[in-house]
């Protein structure tokens, strides 16, 4: 690999001439960000077949369709690699996509104050952080001890759906579903028996229900079913199904039956968010006062 243009009269060019054994792409601009040196590495992972006589400007870049961003997609500017620090830096062109680490730092060319920049190829760690990031947003959405989608993503996929439902009509079914007596069993059998209890019944729910069903932990032991384009009874046929398996569920700590209670309501299309989980909690009340361990869907 040859640096272009490479004049041994500094020690800058030396400097360079070093580094390009280490896989390192480098730039060097002039104080009009004119490039007077560069490697093959930096044309090269830039996208471009040659560097001479550019001036590294925003122009430069549009001209050539390369496309600057950082970690988070936002796009950057040619005044932004000056201004980089070890900086993570994702340049797309016509036929690539890589990630560098930009570093700029003052120096001087034959005399005159310059720029150097130099570039690091961080494509595998980039992608390493890219999967780390993407799982740990997937784990912010659930819940650690079900595995379900915790509250905030429900209620985001609740507002989703009624949005579309008022769009296109869609209807879909809302249903809360309580542990019964869930304090008695937590402070009779212990917190752990009530983790476990929590995580087996999750686990029958997400078996009773369809692919297209969302099912999420809500809080404590109560648990929020969104289905769409299910009528009313047939969710309230597929929750007392639930009812039922859960009922029969053994459990070596606790010799009785560990049951639930369900309220269903369709959805409204002129009810807001928190009017449908409230009618929702209404009739899971009412299952629970008229003596728990059953299914209480819309008022006729």
């Amino acid at each position: 690999m040859m640096i272009k243009n490479y004049q041994p009269q500094s020690s800058t060019s030396t400097l360079l001439n070093a580094i390009d054994d280490v896989q390192l792409g480098i730039v060097l601009v002039d104080e009009s960000n004119r490039i007077i040196q560069w490697n093959s590495l930096a044309s090269q992972w830039l996208g471009v077949d040659s560097l001479h006589n550019v001036e590294l400007s925003d122009t430069w870049l549009t001209e050539k369709s390369i496309h600057l961003k950082d970690l988070n997609a936002q796009p950057l500017t040619a005044l932004d690699l000056f201004k980089a620090n070890a900086t993570p830096i994702k340049v797309e062109s016509q036929h690539q996509s890589i990630w560098l680490s930009a570093q700029c730092d003052a120096t001087h060319w034959q005399g005159r104050p310059a720029h150097m920049l130099v570039f690091c190829n961080i494509n595998k760690l980039a992608s390493s952080f890219t999967q780390l990031q993407r799982q740990t947003n997937q784990a912010s959405l659930r819940d650690p001890i079900t595995g379900l989608s915790n509250r905030h993503n429900a209620l985001e996929r609740m507002e989703d759906m009624h949005k579309h439902g008022k769009r296109y009509g869609s209807q879909f079914t809302i249903a809360l579903i309580d542990i019964d007596n869930f304090k008695r069993i937590n402070d009779t059998y212990g917190q752990n028996f009530g983790d476990t209890v929590i995580a087996r019944i999750a686990l029958t729910l997400k078996g009773a229900l369809r692919e297209t069903d969302f099912c999420s932990r809500y809080g404590g032991e109560e648990f929020l079913v969104l289905m769409p384009e299910t009528a009313m009874m047939d969710a309230v046929v597929t929750l007392d199904r639930l009812r039922q398996q859960v009922s029969e569920l053994k459990w070596e700590e606790c010799p009785s039956p560990i049951t639930v209670s369900a309220g269903v309501h369709t959805w409204q299309r002129n009810s807001s968010i928190e009017q449908l989980l409230f009618e929702t909690d209404q009739r899971l009340t009412m299952a629970k006062n008229a003596g728990r361990n059953q299914v209480c869907g819309d008022l006729v």
